[in-house]
C-alpha cells in the first residue's frame, strides 16, 4: 500500500463482518482434511518473491 489510511463506514463494516461470519461458518461445517488443505494452500499463497528487475544490456 501507498502508506495512506482508509475509512470504511459503519454499514459497510457491518457487512463485511456478516460476510466473514458466514464464510467461517461455511468453513467450519467442511471435513477436516479439506479445511487442512486450504490452509495449507493460504500459507503458500503469494509467497514467491518478486521477479528482479532486469537490466537491458546496451
Amino acid at each position: 500500500m501507498d502508506g495512506s489510511h482508509y475509512f470504511i463506514d459503519l454499514a459497510t463494516m457491518q457487512k463485511l463482518e456478516d460476510v466473514c461470519a458466514s464464510k467461517n461458518d461455511e468453513w467450519s461445517m467442511k471435513p477436516r482434511q479439506e479445511r487442512e488443505d486450504g490452509a495449507r494452500q493460504l500459507s503458500t499463497w503469494k509467497t514467491v518473491p518478486k521477479p528482479k528487475n532486469k537490466r537491458l544490456a546496451r
